[in-house]
């Protein structure tokens, strides 16, 4: 490039196929400062390498790459790289790492056959210029030179013959003396001055065409979708695609990617054949089915990555067993919280009976730095599973075609109505979350409660519900010609004796529990405002929660229903101890911090760390997921309404918890979904921070107390409810 960048400063000619160098040399140096940057080491450790041959050490698929872009001349074509691979793997198949590689793979065999190119112009102007340089000399003199040059070729100079009798014949010279030359020149290479010309052109407009084509298939290269291109190629994903219970094809991309890394790092370990990994779990699924077993049986996700990895370790004749780890999770969490919490304790309150020689101190000592030394345990723990536990993901079905009606949905926002200027900042706020997930069978609803009052009704409460009403009615009409997609729902007051006041029964957990209720077709709620015909609703399956300051992001609710409905995800209600001992009854979602909240104020940029949305949302570590397979339900997901009113409908007394979230999700068994996001708020100044905080241990406190007698009085409770869950948060 910089030489052809200097003949063109020198004002001198160059061929038609630097022209394209010139002009589209910035793509080639892009794809190459990204390969080096971003291709991962790791990629070439799983490719297979080829043992003979004049690419012997090279990546097998290289050689695959390099002969398909030297076959078409460099030109790319998304159905004759398919075909093309498919017929190599019609002899051997070619493994995923090596499917995955074939982005970058191409790239670099267009980049080679560019450099080939790039050689043969340097050949061409190098000639070219040993022309050019008679330009300025008489015609004797280039006459001289011309024949002198021509007399020492030891092999056909094609690009010089070509230019300089165009230089001839551009200044008018006699072509005479020349011709003879040449003729008597190239009679010893069986060609005549004729052919060399047309050879030149030919080869001239081959390679302008041959960089052109390389240069589009750069292009090609970066807008093709891989992802696609890999499923169509893969011979695993083939495989897979005879699951039985034909829950694979429905899922979404990353669950399907999940589980062929899966059968990958599996193959690997045990030293056997991708395809062989992949038939063996569709075979175990295939089994199940015969034998009539349970629907989550039959999907070969069960044994790939789910509680059947034992039963398809078996079927491939490995002695070696699923993650130990996780089998002892908790006695392995705890023990070694505990153990090394009080060796250290021990150690400090030794030395310092070393140095003072009282007990008492000693003991003293070892009470009060028990605690500060397990927290830097506790930290360990963490950080040692999260480093040593593979990050948990929850797969999920992709519902392409919309929300099918048995999974109908509602989302609801539970809060208190002060104000008909609060009351229009939460129909806003639902209008936004239903422009973002406007799917056919999900519905919205504002459920509210009034504000605590010391009677039963105020003056403003006719006002708020109005207000409310009109601008539910409104959206309904604005977007669903009058149809109800959105409801309003309010509670009257009721009097509480532990409170003092007339407020919304048991406040959020009681407008949930209410809420569920009146789906179900209980007619003795306090709901005393329902907006339009909620006969639709009376068939909802699932309810996703949200706070009043919670923003939902596009799709995500579509992500969420397709996440709890996974047959591996679907919960399993054990009605003797009243909790789900399998699958989950609530998926939380990761919670980030709204942007606009994190930069308010010197605290929030300080403690509220980085806002906005993560448009590369993947999977990330957390230590009660990844090592115990439940997460923590800090009061936004969605949950199953059905296993939520079998198991928490009459479990909590009346006045006896106010953090209700921990306990529902212990229960239900939350499940943590980190690679979905929603986006809440965050105090904006210490005060608010700290009557949030107060307000939660407050709630922890009552849910000590509550949970006190039930753990004396074991006559009332099951060993195998929540509580052993509850005890390690």
């Amino acid at each position: 490039y910089e030489s052809v960048i200097e003949d063109v400063s020198s004002k001198l000619l160059v061929c038609p196929a630097s022209e394209w160098l010139l002009d589209n040399f910035y793509i080639i140096e892009e794809d190459i400062k990204a390969l080096k940057l971003s291709l991962p080491s790791k990629l070439f450790r799983d490719l297979k390498y080829l043992d003979n041959g004049y690419l012997r050490n090279y990546p097998r698929i290289f050689g695959v790459t390099l002969e398909m872009v030297s076959h078409l001349d460099g030109k790319i074509e998304e159905d004759k790289l398919i075909n093309f691979i498919n017929a190599y793997q019609s002899q051997s198949y070619l493994a995923m790492p090596e499917l995955w590689s074939l982005s970058p793979m191409f790239t670099i065999a267009i980049i080679e056959k560019i450099r080939s190119i790039c050689e043969e112009i340097i050949q061409i102007q190098v000639q070219w210029k040993e022309v050019e340089k008679l330009r300025e000399k008489n015609y004797n003199d280039i006459l001289s030179i011309a024949l002198s040059h021509i007399n020492d070729m030891k092999n056909v100079e094609y690009s010089y013959i070509e230019h300089l009798l165009r230089l001839f014949k551009k200044e008018g010279l006699n072509l005479d003396v020349l011709h003879n030359a040449l003729n008597s020149k190239l009679i010893d290479y069986d060609i005549d001055i004729e052919g060399v010309i047309n050879r030149e052109h030919q080869k001239q407009a081959s390679l302008q065409i041959s960089i052109g084509n390389c240069i589009s298939s750069l292009r090609l290269i970066k807008s093709l979708e891989w992802d696609k291109i890999f499923e169509s190629l893969s011979m695993v994903e083939r495989i897979l695609c005879e699951d039985p219970s034909g829950v694979y094809t429905r899922q979404d991309f990353e669950s399907r990617n999940y589980y062929r890394k899966r059968i990958e790092k599996i193959s690997k370990k045990l030293n056997i054949s991708e395809t062989r990994t992949a038939r063996e779990a569709v075979a175990c699924a295939r089994l199940a089915q015969e034998n009539n077993k349970e629907f989550r049986f039959t999907h070969i996700g069960y044994y790939i990555i789910g509680a059947g990895e034992n039963t398809f370790l078996s079927q491939l004749k490995s002695k070696q067993r699923g993650n130990w780890m996780k089998g002892h999770s908790f006695s392995l969490y705890l023990s070694s919280i505990i153990i090394f919490s009080i060796a250290a304790a021990l150690l400090l309150s030794l030395y310092s009976y070393g140095l003072n020689e009282s007990i008492l101190l000693s003991i003293v000592i070892f009470i009060l730095s028990l605690l500060p030394v397990s927290e830097i345990f506790t930290s360990i723990a963490n950080w040692t599973a999260a480093h040593c536990v593979e990050t948990s993901f929850l797969p999920k079905l992709e519902y392409k075609d919309g929300i099918p009606e048995n999974k109908r949905t509602i989302v609801i926002v539970p809060t208190i109505l002060p104000s008909i200027k609060r009351v229009k900042e939460l129909v806003n706020q639902l209008e936004v979350t239903y422009l973002a997930n406007r799917e056919e069978n999900i519905y919205f609803a504002l459920v509210g409660d009034y504000r605590d009052a010391s009677m039963q009704n105020t003056q403003d409460d006719a006002e708020v519900r109005e207000a409310a009403l009109n601008m539910i009615r409104k959206l309904n009409e604005k977007y669903t010609n009058g149809s109800d997609a959105f409801y309003f729902f309010l509670r009257g007051r009721t009097f509480s004796k532990s409170q003092g006041k007339w407020m919304g029964w048991e406040r959020k957990r009681g407008a949930i529990v209410e809420f569920n209720d009146l789906l179900k077709g209980a007619n003795d709620t306090t709901y005393s405002t329902i907006s339009g015909d909620i006969a639709p609703l009376k068939s909802v399956k699932y309810v996703i929660t949200l706070d009043a300051d919670t923003k939902m992001t596009i799709g995500t609710a579509k992500r969420l229903i397709g996440t709890i409905a996974h047959p591996l995800n679907n919960p399993v209600y054990d009605s003797s101890t009243g909790v789900v001992t399998s699958g989950h009854g609530i998926i939380q979602p990761r919670i980030g911090v709204n942007i606009e909240s994190s930069s308010k104020s010197l605290f929030t940029r300080i403690f509220a760390g980085n806002g906005g949305i993560d448009t590369y949302t993947t999977a990330v570590s957390d230590v009660y997921q990844d090592l115990f397979d439940e997460g923590i339900f800090t009061g936004k997901g969605i949950y199953d309404i059905n296993v939520f009113e079998s198991a928490l409908h009459t479990a909590i007394p009346e006045n006896s918890v106010l953090s209700h979230d921990l306990l529902e999700g212990s229960y239900l068994r939350a499940g943590l979904a980190a690679d979905i996001e929603l986006i809440d708020g965050y105090p904006e100044k210490y005060s608010s921070y700290i009557m949030r905080l107060h307000r939660w241990i407050r709630g922890d406190w009552q849910l000590i107390k509550w949970l006190q007698p039930q753990v004396l009085n074991r006559n009332n409770i099951n060993v195998k409810n929540p509580l052993s869950r509850l005890s390690r948060w």
